[in-house]
């Protein structure tokens, strides 16, 4: 009975692979816009904005939940809803929004340099973050045994190692478990449709089957007065989140993929706009 309160039937899955377009799009154009954003002083909240205004301009009735719009430090804040503080050049933005369309929800995470260009250290901590995205989506596979648990576990681990890799963490540490909880507090993701955690009754133990829509979204968020931490990567955030639909061959289908996440791509995009 769970598994059929979360499979999406074919109009279902049409819909919401139109709500992920439309989702996309926006976030494709807010991207573009954020360097001259950025250099006349633009708040967050201008991004915000211009994401809504994105979005509706496609047909999605509303926001499918607040924007989240965090700039520099901002983004290692958790559900950050200030939007307030003034766009700084050379700092990166995490943006966590989505549309809802005839009810549908997206959900989207992207994290950019809002001058278009990473820091050798946003973009050691971003392209970690990026290869925990991409193993987990390639892990979404209706084989039977993969739970978004399960998914969560995975997750754990491929960070743990982008983590030893950068030299934050070493396995040697007895609180490297702790601390690797601390720099990635949350779930790798959640379900996904008509609500944007559609539905917590769900549980997460469930086997992931065909017609399922889930959120992968790993992250990693270093505090500014973490003093366990290098001086290097203090104040970033970094989250990707991706909407993927287990297809009916029990394979991931990437509804966002429209929104770039490759960081050469995003490089591109930003210093274009």
């Amino acid at each position: 009975v769970q598994r059929l309160r979360v499979r999406k039937s074919a109009p279902e899955a049409a819909l919401a692979r139109a709500s992920a377009e439309l989702c996309t799009r926006a976030f494709s154009e807010t991207m573009s816009e954020s360097r001259a954003a950025a250099a006349r002083g633009a708040t967050e909240g201008y991004l915000a904005a211009r994401f809504e205004f994105e979005c509706r301009s496609r047909g999605a009735e509303r926001l499918a939940y607040p924007c989240v719009v965090a700039g520099g430090a901002n983004a290692t804040t958790l559900h950050y809803m200030h939007n307030d503080a003034r766009l700084v050049p050379g700092e990166m933005v995490l943006m966590d929004a989505g549309a809802s369309l005839h009810g549908y929800a997206s959900d989207v995470t992207r994290t950019w340099p809002v001058s278009g260009e990473f820091s050798p250290g946003q973009r050691a901590v971003y392209d970690a973050v990026l290869a925990v995205n991409r193993q987990c989506i390639d892990a979404c596979r209706a084989d039977g045994s993969l739970s978004l648990a399960a998914l969560h576990r995975l997750s754990l681990r491929w960070t743990f190692e982008q983590l030893v890799g950068l030299g934050i963490l070493s396995s040697s540490d007895a609180r490297a478990s702790a601390r690797l909880h601390r720099y990635y507090p949350h779930a790798v993701g959640h379900w996904l449709g008509l609500d944007v955690h559609d539905t917590p009754a769900v549980d997460t133990h469930t086997p992931l089957c065909a017609g399922m829509l889930v959120t992968v979204e790993p992250g990693l968020y270093f505090p500014r007065d973490d003093d366990q931490l290098p001086e290097w990567c203090r104040g970033i955030g970094v989250r990707i989140e991706d909407d993927v639909l287990i297809g009916d061959d029990g394979q991931p289908e990437v509804l966002t993929a429209g929104a770039p996440k490759d960081a050469d791509e995003i490089e591109a995009l930003v210093a274009a706009g």
